[in-house]
Parts: C-alpha cells; structure tokens; sequence
C-alpha cells in the first residue's frame, strides 16, 4: 500500500489520504524516531554537537 502520510513531499496529498494510512504511518514513524532516541541515550558522553544538534538535522532533512 502506497502510504500518502510518508512521503517527503512537503505537505501530503490530502485528496489520497484515508483512514487506514494513518496508523501505519504514526506506528512507523513513532518506531523510526524510537531507534534514533534509543541510539542518542547509548552515548558516554553526550555533548551538544552529538545530541541536540543532531535532533535539529533530524527535523530538517
């Protein structure tokens, strides 16, 4: 199924969106942001370059 929620177009076409995207979509997206957070928390010695920095270009790509 071809999820009109994940793709990188800027704004999703709203006209394709139906019900059943929407769970996929948050259950992905809450995992993929799980592994990131999982793998920020695994650091010795978090400095502001390795987490908060990181978490900005996570928002921005």
């Amino acid at each position: 199924m071809n999820n009109p929620l994940l793709t990188q177009d800027l704004l999703p076409k709203f006209d394709h969106v139906r019900i059943e995207h929407m769970e996929t979509a948050i259950d992905q997206i809450l995992s993929e942001n799980r592994m990131k957070i999982a793998t920020l928390a695994q650091q010795d010695d978090p400095t502001w370059e390795t987490l908060a920095q990181r978490c900005r270009r996570w928002t921005t790509t």
